[in-house]
C-alpha cells in the first residue's frame, strides 16, 4: 500500500509541476469493506500527511447504507488533521448524508443529490458551507436522478449551496468537465455567471490551507 501510495504522489506531484495544475491526493475507504479494512487505509493516510490531504468513503449506498462501520476511520483521519469526504446522497438518500455529516464528519460530500428531499437538511448544508461536489451525467447514468431536467443542481445553486461540478469518472462516464458545463448551460441556461460560481466554490472547498484556498480562489475567480 506505501508503494502505492508513493507511486501516484509522485506522478501527482510530477503532472501538477508540469501542467500548472494543484493537486491533491485522497484515500479511499469503500462501504463494503470491514471496519478494519477502513482503519488500515486511514492509517496509511495518517502515516503519509505530506502527500495525503484527505479520507474518503465510496461504494454501494444502496447494499451498504450504514456509514457506523467507518467511524473510527474517519475519528481517526479528523485526529491526524486529514480533510473528510463522502459519497453520499446518490442512491442512498438524504438519510445517508446525514450519516456522512454526523457519524463521519463530512466537509464535502461527493453527489449529494438526494439532499433536495430534506429542506432541513439543505438549511443545514447551507449554513455549514458544506460543498456538494456533483456529477450530472453520472447522476443520470446510475439513475440517482430519473432525467437531467430534474436534477436538483440548478435549484441548489441558486438556494446559495455550495455547489460544484465534477465528471466522477472521466472514461468511465464518457465526459469531460467541459462537456459537463456545456450540457448545463444547455439545459438550464447557465452562463458564465453560474459556472464561475461553480468553480469558485470548488476552489473555496479545495482541500488546502487558507493560504492555498487564498490564492486558488484569486486564480479561478
Amino acid at each position: 500500500l506505501q508503494e502505492v501510495v508513493d507511486t501516484v504522489h509522485g506522478a501527482l506531484t510530477a503532472a501538477g509541476a508540469r501542467h500548472g495544475v494543484e493537486v491533491g491526493l485522497i484515500l479511499c475507504c469503500l462501504r463494503h469493506e470491514t471496519a478494519a479494512q477502513s482503519v488500515v487505509v486511514a492509517e496509511l493516510a495518517a502515516a503519509n500527511r505530506a502527500k495525503v490531504c484527505a479520507l474518503d468513503l465510496a461504494g454501494d449506498e444502496g447494499s451498504f447504507p450504514d456509514a457506523s462501520p467507518h467511524r473510527e476511520a474517519f475519528a481517526l483521519a479528523a485526529e491526524a488533521g486529514l480533510h473528510r469526504t463522502v459519497h453520499a446522497g446518490e442512491n442512498g438518500g438524504a438519510a445517508s448524508v446525514r450519516q456522512a455529516l454526523d457519524l463521519l464528519g463530512a466537509e464535502r460530500i461527493g453527489h449529494g443529490v438526494r439532499v433536495i428531499e430534506d429542506p432541513a437538511l439543505v438549511d443545514r448544508i447551507a449554513a455549514d458551507g458544506i460543498a456538494l461536489d456533483m456529477c450530472p451525467r453520472s447522476n443520470v447514468q446510475t439513475r440517482a436522478v430519473p432525467s437531467l431536467a430534474e436534477h436538483p443542481i440548478d435549484r441548489l445553486l441558486r438556494r446559495g449551496i455550495r455547489v460544484t461540478v465534477s465528471t466522477d469518472g472521466r472514461t468511465l462516464c464518457g465526459t469531460t468537465l467541459t462537456r459537463e458545463l456545456e450540457t448545463l448551460r444547455r439545459q438550464f441556461g447557465w452562463g458564465a455567471d453560474e459556472i464561475a460560481r461553480c468553480q469558485v466554490n470548488a476552489a473555496q472547498a479545495a482541500f488546502l490551507d487558507a493560504d492555498g484556498r487564498t490564492r486558488l480562489v484569486a486564480r479561478v475567480g
